[in-house]
């Protein structure tokens, strides 16, 4: 199956399974073919909430009506594809899944 990597925070979790991610909030779990996911956006958090996002076709991205900096933070809280984290020491947690799905995709 491949490489397996996972990590959460205090709003959810994102695990990469090889073939695919869950993704589990408070709200449910849900689980993404690595077929259906088109990208990953990650940032790192630091003054601001990090996170990760993926870009599945088809599902309804969240946008706002301003570029401001809180304003996309909410978005992500509001995206059922993205997982936000608060902590700086779990940056290289959700930087490393970001990068397993992210060579995945290349390699697909």
């Amino acid at each position: 199956m491949g490489e397996t990597l996972k990590a959460e925070s205090m709003n959810g979790s994102i695990e990469f399974l090889g073939n695919g991610v869950i993704i589990k909030t408070k709200g449910g779990s849900k689980t993404i073919p690595l077929t259906q996911i088109s990208g990953v956006e990650f940032k790192k958090a630091g003054m601001m909430a990090g996170y990760i996002r993926l870009s599945v076709p088809g599902s309804v991205e969240v946008k706002g009506s301003s570029s401001l900096v809180s304003n996309k933070n909410y978005q992500v809280q509001q995206d059922a594809n993205a997982i936000q984290f608060t902590r700086s020491k779990l940056n290289p947690d959700f930087e490393a899944v970001a990068d397993a799905i992210n060579r995945a995709l290349l390699s697909a």
